[in-house]
């Protein structure tokens, strides 16, 4: 006999052995079987998933109501987090899913929900958070989402798709730095109440979150004065436009400031001959342009004598 042969014959079962147990371990089925807190053993009829779940399935039947008393992380290429009923919060807990799927049709409300880059969602039902954090790669949402302080958009791109809804609670803000926002099929989104969007980091080009009725206070706050926001399309601001950091490029469209403005800083506006400016409502403030983009076509001032405009460079 082969001795060599005969050894090698033996690890082959006891890899598969290996892998079977390694690959199952930690994961388990959590069913809530009455409505309650996270937390409670009695609300899963023995024992709960905890704070972290590594390769969980977790369901929440259409009947029940699970109260997330605690921060929850999903993290695990098999877990999934299953609500056809309610998951809310009661003390501002926060759920983050590290990489897993969130599925089901119920209600989802939590403080703060965090989508990192594995992150998958499927849901369908409701989702309201005050603060709603995704660097998933690419994630679309058919959910209705409300978001009430803050959508930081920090990676990737979020996609409302067909059936989706997004919409933002009055005086929320949209925060770029990184990511993107885009619709898909009939996916749509309600930027109705006044928000403001906040541009932070890198260099980006401006896009949805530019076109609600609802814009009002637009900040440029980049990390290096070469980093740009450029704009695709004219806009116009009736809060205050604030230019801290880098640079807001308008790529040759019409900019109507109506609420103020105040470039300072390592902040600095970079203009074309194709653009125009129109400065309206009662707040004035300073313009700086780049040094070698500061033309523009038409320059619109109608403000009162008490809300002048300074000018920090040359304009031509």
């Amino acid at each position: 006999m082969n001795i060599k042969f005969l050894r090698n014959l033996m690890w082959v079962p006891l890899c598969a052995i290996a892998l079977f147990f390694t690959s199952n371990i930690s994961a388990a089925t959590f069913t809530a079987v009455a409505s309650g807190n996270w937390s409670s053993s009695a609300t899963w009829g023995g024992t709960s998933p905890g704070m972290m779940s590594s390769n969980d399935v977790i369901v929440i039947g259409s009947a029940l109501t699970v109260n997330l008393d605690q921060n929850v992380e999903i993290n695990g290429l098999l877990s999934t987090l299953q609500v056809d009923g309610a998951l809310t919060t009661s003390n501002s807990s926060d759920l983050t899913l590290t990489q897993g799927t969130i599925v089901g049709t119920g209600e989802i409300i939590v403080d703060e929900l965090t989508l990192s880059t594995l992150a998958a969602v499927t849901f369908t039902g409701d989702i309201t958070a005050s603060s709603f954090n995704s660097a998933a790669t690419s994630v679309s949402l058919v959910a209705n989402i409300v978001v009430g302080q803050a959508l930081n958009l920090t990676a990737g791109v979020l996609s409302i798709g067909t059936g989706g809804m997004l919409s933002l609670q009055n005086n929320s803000s949209i925060v770029i730095d990184g990511g993107a926002l885009s619709l898909s099929g009939s996916g749509a989104m309600a930027l109705t109440s006044d928000y403001n969007v906040v541009y932070n980091g890198s260099s980006a080009s401006s896009g949805l979150e530019l076109t609600g009725s609802g814009l009002n206070n637009v900040t440029v706050n980049l990390s290096g004065g070469t980093q740009a926001v450029t704009l695709t399309s004219d806009l116009t601001v009736n809060g205050m436009l604030q230019v801290q950091g880098g640079q807001l490029n308008t790529g040759g469209n019409d900019l109507a400031l109506n609420g103020g403005f105040m470039v300072a800083g390592s902040g600095n506006i970079v203009a074309s001959n194709g653009s125009d400016f129109t400065l309206g409502g009662s707040v004035g403030g300073t313009l700086i342009f780049s040094s070698t983009a500061n033309s523009i076509n038409n320059l619109t001032v109608n403000l009162p004598s008490t809300a002048p405009v300074t000018l920090g460079s040359d304009l031509r």
